[in-house]
């Protein structure tokens, strides 16, 4: 083999490899956020309130953040926006006004009977640190580790014989 064929040869292996591992990471962290999306949906508290029937909402604010290198640094993972990272950190709602979106009274089965109001002001709460992305995350090391793996040995197969 000449030198012109062997580095050629190099260049193909830096762009295939590079290729191959970036998509290793893709299936890996996609495959993450549905496992995620499926366990914040059912874990008690406010997104399984919010999220429980229709979880499209939450397919919005839990996104995948694009495979990028930097050198021989791969990254990638998943960024929680909203509701989905206040119930993942925990933390606090602002006080706010809750009023009627289809109908002109709110309605509610109080200690006394039936309460209709115009609006409501409520004083916010404490919501508690419900993590559901990080756990999945973190499970998911081990798989990236192996899909990343697979991916050089096919390549390494593919390009060496």
């Amino acid at each position: 083999m000449t030198p012109t064929e062997t580095a050629q040869q190099l260049r193909t292996f830096s762009k295939e490899w590079g290729r191959d591992i970036s998509n290793a990471m893709r299936r890996v962290i996609r495959r993450a956020r549905t496992q995620a999306l499926d366990r914040g949906s059912q874990l008690p508290g406010v997104l399984h309130a919010v999220f429980e029937k229709d979880r499209s909402g939450l397919r919005k604010l839990v996104k995948t953040i694009r495979v990028r290198r930097s050198g021989e640094t791969f990254e990638s993972g998943l960024e929680v926006k909203g509701l989905a990272a206040l119930a993942e950190n925990g933390g606090r709602t602002a006080a706010h006004r809750i009023v009627p979106k289809l109908a002109r009274l709110l309605v509610w089965q109080g200690p006394a009977g039936l309460v209709f109001a115009r609006e409501v002001r409520h004083p916010g709460g404490r919501v508690p640190k419900t993590p559901f992305v990080r756990p999945q995350i973190e499970r998911s090391a081990e798989a990236m580790k192996v899909e990343v793996e697979t991916a050089l040995d096919a390549l390494q197969k593919r390009l060496l014989g």
